[in-house]
């Protein structure tokens, strides 16, 4: 959980992502022309906290112009794309993830949207990946169906299991595939594997063993 300094509930913690407010979202960097879909689904979840921690104040609207912004930006696929990375399965993650916990009602739709892209794109072999099945993105398809299906429906739970069995058999297999994006295509390795144990320790609960 996102946890921040303590300070005045006057506003003065959100002064400094004021100024980054753009036309309807925020900016990663002043002067940016193309504005990350992961950038503002961090700031929703950020806005959560200090409205959760201050009442509601500007956050709960700043809050409401991402989720519209986020929601917007959503491709008539399900999936979410970003510049930080080639794989929409992070961008996906990331942007579900934070409407589901943030987003309100408003968001639902876009939410099971994503489900829906999620479950329609696994592979035979219980993986998930833009170009093939890799450790990373099976990781962020595994968080989607734990975090935006409070109650997974058969259909959930077993392509939980599924990607939890490929990802159990292939999770120490570094390096890993290079997705995310620089001057060329790299992978930070302990960020990438530090996600990957996340899930192993908590997704087996979510979904039920396939026969």
């Amino acid at each position: 959980m996102l946890r921040l300094p303590d300070q005045p509930a006057d506003g003065t913690r959100l002064k400094p992502l004021r100024e980054f407010e753009a036309d309807g979202h925020f900016s990663t960097w002043h002067g940016e022309r193309t504005p990350s879909v992961t950038t503002n689904a961090h700031i929703l979840e950020a806005l959560a906290v200090t409205q959760n921690r201050e009442g509601p104040g500007d956050n709960a609207s700043l809050a409401t112009m991402v989720s519209h912004w986020l929601c917007d930006q959503q491709a008539p696929s399900g999936a979410w794309v970003d510049k930080w990375h080639a794989s929409p399965y992070y961008a996906t993650a990331a942007c579900a993830m934070a409407l589901h916990d943030h987003g309100g009602p408003a968001a639902n739709t876009a939410v099971k949207r994503a489900l829906v892209w999620v479950l329609d794109t696994q592979r035979a072999d219980g993986s998930w990946g833009r170009w093939s099945g890799t450790a990373e993105e099976t990781t962020y398809a595994l968080q989607i169906l734990m975090r935006c299906s409070a109650q997974p429906d058969e259909g959930c739970r077993t392509a939980g299991a599924s990607g939890l069995r490929y990802l159990r058999a292939v999770a120490a297999d570094a390096p890993y595939e290079p997705l995310w994006h620089d001057k060329e295509l790299y992978a930070p390795d302990a960020i990438v594997r530090a996600a990957i144990l996340s899930v192993l320790a908590r997704a087996r609960p979510h979904f039920a063993e396939a026969r």
